[in-house]
Order: C-alpha cells, then sequence, then structure tokens
C-alpha cells in the first residue's frame, strides 16, 4: 500500500508523522592528550573522551549521564550514573587532568568499559 492510498483511511487531521523527540544528547567529543601507559592511542598520542546524557522514552530503557575514554580499541573507562545525578557526571569532567591516565579514571570511580558491554 502506498502512501498516499494509506492516508485515504486516516481520520481527517490525522497527522502522520510520528511523535519523536531526541532520547540521547552529546555533551563532549574530543580527543584528549593521554599519559604513557595506554594499550593504543589516536593521532597525536590522544584518548577518546565522549561525554553523553539519555532520556529513556522506551519501555525498559533507562536514564543516564556517563563519560567514556577509550583509547580507540573498542576498550577504556566509563563512568555513569542516572541521569538525575548529572551534575556528578559533569564534576567529575572537571577532575579529569591532562594527560588522562588510567590510575586517575581508576581513582575517580571509572569503571573498565568494553564497547560492546553498554
Amino acid at each position: 500500500m502506498n502512501l498516499s492510498l494509506a492516508a485515504a483511511f486516516l481520520p481527517r487531521g490525522y497527522k502522520m508523522k510520528p511523535d519523536k523527540h531526541p532520547r540521547d544528547f552529546v555533551l563532549n567529543d574530543e580527543l584528549w592528550p593521554a599519559d604513557d601507559q595506554w594499550p593504543s592511542y589516536f593521532p597525536g598520542k590522544t584518548v577518546w573522551l565522549f561525554m553523553d546524557e539519555y532520556h529513556a522514552t522506551l519501555p525498559g530503557d533507562e536514564t543516564y549521564s556517563r563519560i567514556i575514554v577509550s583509547s580507540g580499541n573498542g576498550e577504556g573507562w566509563i563512568f555513569s550514573r542516572p541521569l538525575v545525578q548529572k551534575i556528578t557526571v559533569e564534576h567529575v569532567l572537571q577532575l579529569i587532568k591532562m594527560p588522562i591516565c588510567q590510575y586517575q579514571l581508576a581513582q575517580l570511580g571509572f569503571k573498565p568499559w568494553r564497547e560492546h558491554d553498554s
């Protein structure tokens, strides 16, 4: 059934456009200088620092605010909290010193992370 034919069966005034709203917001997506202890690096001896938040709207989903630090091999460190604790995540971001070292991340409460586990 083509779209115009389907629209003929809908009540007058019915909007076919889905009511979608953004749920995932990227707050930081940068390469930061790293120390000599990482297993690999991005160009310039950097690691990827990514911060985002997710506003759950789907059944079974949970909201979160998180920071992921990765050296490009699908592994790294994650600091994640429920979205209501977003201010804690923002505070931890401010505490990260450059060059980033894995020991520092562990001390700040980061946990080991694998790309396919999150």
